[in-house]
């Protein structure tokens, strides 16, 4: 998959940036998967809100969550990882700035 199909931002977004970052650190710094959960079911195409408000500064935490989501080893944890993803790759092809 040498070019994988980017994910299309919401706007305006659902969610905002301080939620996202709320669980991500959740996950990442405290194993909580919570917020997550509870973000997905308010909004179940989250995705498309996290690449209208993540940036490329957000990367090191979003792929650490991402980390934290393997090593869990929970299989319904894991249905998320290519979302993570897919997050990461959009958000890496993002101009400066942020989407679009």
């Amino acid at each position: 998959m040498a070019h994988p199909q980017a994910i299309q931002p919401r706007n305006p977004p659902k969610s905002t940036r301080a939620e996202y970052l709320e669980l991500l650190h959740a996950i990442a710094d405290r194993n909580d998967f919570m917020p997550f959960m509870e973000l997905v079911e308010k909004v179940a195409d989250g995705e498309r809100d996290a690449v209208a408000v993540l940036t490329a500064a957000d990367l090191p935490l979003i792929r650490k969550a991402r980390r934290a989501m393997a090593a869990t080893g929970n299989p319904h944890i894991m249905e998320d990882y290519p979302y993570f993803t897919a997050i990461i790759r959009t958000i890496q092809r993002q101009p400066p700035g942020g989407a679009e």
